[in-house]
This record gives C-alpha cells, structure tokens and sequence, in this order.
C-alpha cells in the first residue's frame, strides 16, 4: 500500500475514477499521487502495442461510462 498523506497508516485503491474532461486528451498517464501505480493508455496507444506485438506490457480493459 501507499502511506497516507499525514504519514499515518496505509491506504489501498481498489478502483479508480477518473474525470474524462481531465483525461480525454492524453494518451498515456498515471496517477500522480502513487509512486508505484497502473499506467493507463489510449485505445490508440494500446492498438499501437497490440500491432506491433511488443513485449512486456499487460494490458488490461477498463471500464468506461
């Protein structure tokens, strides 16, 4: 887990909710917060790993609204 901001204790996300204005043109990011953390990419991006068969990324869908 990460440490929480006052340095207390330790928190742990489960599901992440993103805002689409904050997101919607980026094509790869994470979360700042989280040293250690999911990147998430674009369908384009992840059409882009999947054609040219890189190695070494796990892609995983997410759910979108």
């Amino acid at each position: 887990g990460t440490r929480f901001p006052s340095g207390v204790g330790y928190m742990r996300i489960r599901i992440y909710a993103m805002h689409k204005s904050a997101i919607s043109d980026q094509d790869v990011f994470k979360v700042p917060e989280r040293i250690a953390t999911d990147i998430f990419v674009s369908r384009r991006v992840a059409s882009l790993i999947v054609g040219n068969e890189l190695a070494g990324v796990k892609l995983v869908p997410v759910v979108t609204s």
